[in-house]
């Protein structure tokens, strides 16, 4: 596996736990906030609803 993949996995975890697009941005040093936004807040996985037990 490519270390790519692990730095996708980190800034998609970290938008579904409510980081700012902003602080990750910083934590990927992207030059430009609009790629953070365009690759990871809007890809995000939405939270899973808990089932019935």
């Amino acid at each position: 596996m490519r270390p790519g993949r692990f730095r996708h996995s980190v800034a998609t975890w970290a938008i579904e736990k409510g980081a700012t697009p902003a602080s990750v941005a910083a934590f990927l040093n992207h030059k430009s906030l609009a790629i953070t936004r365009r690759f990871y807040a809007t890809h995000a996985v939405p939270t899973k609803v808990p089932a019935l037990r």
